[in-house]
């Protein structure tokens, strides 16, 4: 029997999980009820805009692709990570009173992932 590692499992179920937010973001039409108002304003100004929520569900869906198939992984999770940092600021600005518990698992998900895929981005880090 194969051994299937935790970064395995942990990179498929990110995966779903990215695949069907990118669908959510990108046919999101309103944002979400009962959100404080400043949340509220500025979801629904991203909305308006149009290729903000599109842009990022494209990303978070083809990054799902990436991790379900486990090809380009690396690379995926390096775009994915502006989301992830975003996701976390957009609550602590938006809604300071309370703990963001999914964009902290998101990020995390996302950073570990990275962490494990580290010799790929070596030559990235390396000083010329």
């Amino acid at each position: 029997m194969k051994n299937i590692s935790l970064q395995a499992v942990l990179r498929t179920l990110f995966g779903i999980v990215l695949l069907l937010l990118g669908v959510v973001n990108f046919t999101q039409g309103s944002p979400l009820p009962g959100m404080p108002p400043a949340h509220t304003a500025f979801e629904q100004a991203i909305i308006d805009v149009g290729y903000v929520t599109k842009t990022v569900g494209i990303v978070e869906f083809l990054v799902g692709l990436m991790l379900i198939a486990n090809r380009f992984a690396a690379l995926g999770l390096v775009l994915l990570a502006p989301i992830s940092l975003n996701f976390i600021l957009f609550k602590v600005f938006l809604d300071p009173g309370s703990f963001p518990p999914i964009p902290v698992v998101y990020a995390a998900l996302n950073a570990y992932l990275a962490w494990t895929y580290r010799e790929k981005y070596k030559a990235l880090l390396e000083q010329r």
